[in-house]
């Protein structure tokens, strides 16, 4: 009798992260470029799969009342799964769907003067301005720029817990719906360009089956998988993978970075030590392997800017010189050149781009982990949410800036609130002033307190309460002069 073989955890972590036969989750090549002095990231998302003709044929449900809101709406409230996969949203009468044209990065990119702001830290941005150009997935092409350790914390905190038979279910809908076929037409390559065209097939494919499910989060919204068939099967291993990394990643927040977590054995460590003690503990890989790149590009934005350094004005120097040439430069001559050609590089502005290279959501998570390793970037839990949020200058921050779902103020706020509540009912001739600061200033309203009396009143009770907070005079004291102040009467 054979013995069944049991994968060491190295071997189970490799083994989760590894593409399947009917899933690949390296479906984008994305650039990532990183700031060491801002600590922010710039995600470079890849679009080589969308369509660069207008008006194809393929279209998107559409539940909502604009192209920018579906996206927010597509992140934050997902309209056909909830977080315990069942199905919401969905309208009975087929004619209740509404269609459009997919999304382009003219709808997201058009509040706030071309930035628009997801999730308060992400901010997106095109390359070359506002594009009409119609989008499977509305991120492609963009810059996404965000401090490090945000987009981990993002995703740690996204819900993907939708069984593979819903997202399936949901998957095959928004297939039908889009007159999409389930399985690829003509599954074989002959070469190079048709393998090509067959790659963007299954990620076009892809895409419009996992919407909105995928953009749960950011990552798994600018890495999606590429199905290699639409079955319970490839949805089962996808709803797995991204659950695993966010569990691993959150055990590595709470281990690395959590201040509250033991800290009388781990507060002496650095947060790379606490991380070589959890990987030895858990068998996690103590390495990884980044790809980076460097090319050169007449494209100039944020990144290549920053990796070029070259002023402004060198620029716009460049970009207004005028150097033509009717014959050939001896360096031409040289190099057999075109006349003008030495001229070329003199009035066309050449900028350095420097690079990452990240294909999955785990390339990603490792890599900005492994900075916030290198930064010490620091982190705490919140007091009010209990969700982890970067400290920026306060250490002793206890509490975050995000604004809870339901809420509309941050958690600083909330907490400021209950703090100045508390203070309030514990301080006596705080509230024994307030009782008699509204009584007064509804008989001002009411016409039987004139306004000037009032004011002074108020400025001698304000004087008085803080004679008493100070024991000046005792609380008695306090109360009988606030009820005497007028007489308890109308003023004539």
């Amino acid at each position: 009798m054979s013995e069944t073989y049991e994968m060491s955890p190295v071997e189970k972590y490799d083994f989760i992260r590894r593409n399947k036969k009917t899933i690949s989750f390296d479906g984008y090549y994305n650039h990532v470029h990183i700031d060491s002095a801002a600590r922010t990231i710039t995600i470079d998302v890849d679009d080589d799969y969308e369509f660069i003709e207008e008006g194809n044929e393929y279209k998107r449900l559409k539940n909502f009342d604009s192209p920018e809101q579906r996206l927010i709406d597509a992140i934050f409230r997902p309209h056909l799964i909830d977080d315990d996969g069942k199905r919401i949203g969905t309208p009975e009468n087929e004619d209740d769907y509404r269609f459009f044209p997919i999304v382009s990065h003219k709808d997201i990119t058009k509040k706030y003067n071309g930035d628009y702001v997801y999730r308060d830290v992400f901010h997106l941005n095109a390359h070359y301005g506002e594009n009409n150009r119609t989008l499977f997935n509305p991120f492609a092409g963009l810059l996404i720029a965000f401090p490090i350790g945000e987009g981990l914390l993002d995703f740690c905190f996204s819900m993907f817990g939708t069984s593979p038979e819903d997202l399936l279910e949901c998957a095959l809908e928004n297939l039908k719906y889009n007159s999409i076929n389930k399985e690829i037409t003509t599954p074989k390559a002959r070469n190079k360009d048709e393998l090509r065209d067959l790659e963007c097939e299954y990620m076009r494919r892809s895409i419009v089956a996992l919407d909105p499910y995928m953009y749960r989060s950011l990552y798994s919204s600018i890495f999606p998988p590429e199905l290699e068939e639409i079955s319970e099967t490839s949805l089962k291993y996808y709803i797995f993978y991204l659950n695993e990394l966010k569990r691993e990643m959150r055990n590595r927040l709470k281990f690395v970075f959590d201040d509250a977590f033991y800290p009388e054995e781990l507060s002496g460590l650095r947060a790379h030590e606490r991380f070589a003690m959890y990987a030895q503990k858990y068998g996690v890989p103590r390495s990884f392997r980044r790809e980076e790149s460097f090319w050169i590009t007449s494209r100039m934005d944020k990144t290549s800017l920053e990796c070029s350094r070259l002023p402004m004005d060198v620029i716009l120097k460049k970009l207004h010189s005028n150097v033509t040439r009717k014959e050939q430069s001896p360096l031409e001559k040289e190099m057999e050149l075109a006349p003008g050609k030495v001229g070329v590089y003199h009035s066309v502005p050449l900028f350095m781009s420097v690079a990452y290279k990240c294909c999955t959501i785990h390339d990603m998570l490792e890599l900005e982990f492994t900075k916030m390793l290198e930064y010490d970037i620091k982190f705490h839990k919140c007091k009010n949410c209990g969700r982890y949020f970067i400290v920026k200058g306060n250490y002793n921050a206890e509490y975050c800036d995000r604004i809870r779902e339901g809420n509309t103020q941050t958690c600083q706020q909330i907490a400021a609130q209950k703090k100045y509540e508390e203070k309030l009912q514990n301080d006596k001739a705080v509230s024994v002033f307030r009782k008699y600061y509204k009584r007064y200033y509804a008989r001002k309203q009411a016409g039987t307190i004139k306004p000037d009396k009032f004011r002074l009143w108020n400025y001698q009770a304000c004087e008085k309460r803080d004679m008493c907070q100070r024991g000046g005079i005792s609380l008695e004291e306090f109360e009988e002069w606030l009820e005497g102040s007028f007489n308890n009467k109308p003023m004539s």
